[in-house]
């Protein structure tokens, strides 16, 4: 008679089960996705689910989806009730792709709605470089203007602005007077050092009718690291952590600010400038004290914005993304004759910046185009499976056309590129009371390839007719890693809200009120749940009592 009790409550725990298992919906098949770790274009494919050991052991609650060989079977948006709790599990969508805040397909020079080529691929962001001479034509006379044009543009396609600073060229702009490339000649009558050269673009020894004179000061010359510097300063003032900035790329050095003045011939040398020349007689590099300290001026004037520097130097590679935690770009992708078999991997090794992603961007431009490539008969993939394994946040193609034999595995590209968010799990009291405060058990998986760099935020929201409330936002997505992460997050409801069963929502959102557009206002999770117009993925209910 002793196990009467115990029996009965044996018989309502099993009949709980089978009434809460009764309101699942059948399994649906899905493709089998792979690890991150492993999502390389033409890869073999593996089996990772929430039913992989690395999720089980992350998880409260034991994972319902068994996995297979080639498929698995999972769940539609699993909502459980047990023991006061609400589970919900939402199915990840691995086909989808996502415009992205900070992450994905560039445009270049030109915003999207310009580009011709972007063959419908979503683009959070445009590239766009600046000479010297476009943004301070007269000493003193700053064209914000022109700056705060490109903002606009960005903001009104839904992307923002990447950039560089140019000082060095290698032609004329149209219609420029005799010597000015990217410098602005008032410098040179101040009296900053320099340099009269031709840049030797046929690679002929020889200066020919296409490779006019042009004049760069020195870097290392006092008067133009004053003047430098000042410019640098203004546009940090105005320009930091703008809402439509995306990215700095870390420039002024070398010819088109890429940190090397590979054939930079020098015809004449104007004053004294501190840096000389090379054996070749091109155009020295400023040493390595004066490069460190143009890295400092450009991370000072900007520090709440991401940034990249160049590989191609060495000094100043090691030093932006080691002492400053940059991260670092490339613009010869995709050459399979020396940069990426040879001098890339090489570079990401000696400079010790082969972590440097998790800190800071990489951001890929093409050596020649994507047609190019394609004419080569180079393999596609073998350049996108490099770009995902050192986990590039940015691809591009110089918004040129990309051969339509190669969309689709560019495509299959960018569901990896960047963050990619999935909500594995997200748990919560069925019932709480006013005023008080309760815990919500959140299981996110990062299955991109390299994490936000921009600080967006976790919301919940609760709302029935007539009464809506959100909370301040509970986390920032900023550094979250590829990979499984549990955050337990504590919310305290105001005391006078009302009573009832509340609709239970979650989004991650821009803390800038500017971002009006969907690309930029929230962050798209890869889940099978659509969120509404604002963002919002209503996940459960809530009762309040």
């Amino acid at each position: 008679m002793r196990s009467r009790p115990l029996f009965l409550i044996y018989w309502l725990m099993l009949i709980g089960i089978v009434l809460t298992w009764t309101t699942i919906p059948a399994p649906v098949a899905r493709t089998a996705d792979q690890h991150p770790t492993e999502r390389l274009v033409g890869a073999a494919s593996q089996v990772a689910s929430v039913t992989d050991q690395e999720s089980r052991s992350m998880s409260a609650f034991p994972q319902d989806a068994p996995a297979g060989s080639e498929q698995f079977s999972t769940y539609l948006p699993l909502v459980m009730h047990t023991w006061g709790l609400v589970v919900v599990r939402p199915v990840e969508d691995t086909v989808s792709l996502y415009a992205n805040p900070g992450m994905g397909w560039q445009t270049f020079g030109r915003v999207a709605r310009r580009d011709a080529n972007l063959a419908g691929l979503p683009t959070t962001t445009v590239y766009h470089r600046f000479s010297w001479n476009d943004l301070e034509p007269e000493e003193g006379q700053f064209r914000f203007d022109l700056f705060d044009r490109w903002l606009r543009e960005a903001r009104d396609n839904g992307q923002r602005l990447a950039w560089r600073l140019m000082v060095a060229a290698s032609t004329q702009p149209f219609g420029a007077p005799p010597l000015l490339g990217y410098a602005p000649l008032w410098l040179r009558d101040k009296g900053a050092s320099g340099y009269i050269y031709y840049r030797d673009s046929n690679e002929n020894n020889r200066q020919d009718a296409d490779e006019p004179d042009l004049w760069a000061p020195d870097l290392a010359d006092p008067v133009t690291r004053y003047y430098h510097d000042r410019l640098v300063a203004e546009l940090g003032r105005r320009y930091d952590g703008h809402p439509f900035l995306d990215m700095l790329d870390i420039g002024s050095v070398g010819l088109w600010g890429e940190w090397h003045f590979w054939r930079a011939v020098v015809k004449n040398v104007v004053g004294n400038p501190p840096s000389g020349q090379t054996s070749r007689g091109w155009i020295a590099m400023p040493s390595g004290s004066v490069r460190r300290s143009i890295i400092d001026t450009w991370v000072n004037a900007f520090p709440n914005t991401p940034a990249a520097i160049l590989i191609g130097d060495r000094t100043g590679m090691e030093y932006a993304t080691g002492t400053h935690r940059t991260g670092w770009r490339a613009d010869c992708w995709g050459d399979m004759t020396w940069h990426m078999p040879h001098f890339y991997n090489r570079q990401l090794q000696e400079t010790n910046a082969t972590e440097a992603w998790r800190n800071g961007p990489v951001a890929l431009e093409p050596c020649w185009q994507m047609q190019h490539w394609y004419d080569q008969g180079w393999n596609i993939n073998e350049i996108l499976n490099w770009a995902v394994s050192r986990h590039a946040t940015y691809i591009q193609n110089k918004s040129r056309p990309i051969p339509q034999q190669w969309l689709p595995d560019v495509r299959r590209a960018l569901r990896t590129i960047g963050y990619r968010l999935v909500l594995r799990e997200f748990q919560h009291p069925n019932a709480v009371s006013g005023g008080s405060p309760f815990t919500i058990v959140i299981t996110w998986e990062n299955v991109g390839n390299a994490p936000p760099y921009w600080n967006y935020e976790v919301k919940v929201r609760l709302r029935r007719e007539g009464v809506e409330w959100i909370s301040p936002p509970l986390q920032s997505i900023k550094g979250w890693q590829p990979g499984i992460r549990t955050d337990l997050v504590e919310i305290s409801l105001p005391p006078n809200l009302p009573a009832g069963e509340y609709d239970l929502a979650l989004g991650i959102f821009s803390p800038f009120p500017e971002h009006t557009h969907p690309n930029l206002k929230f962050v798209k999770l890869a889940i099978q749940t659509s969120p509404d117009e604002h963002g919002w993925y209503t996940l459960s209910r809530m009762t309040l009592r």
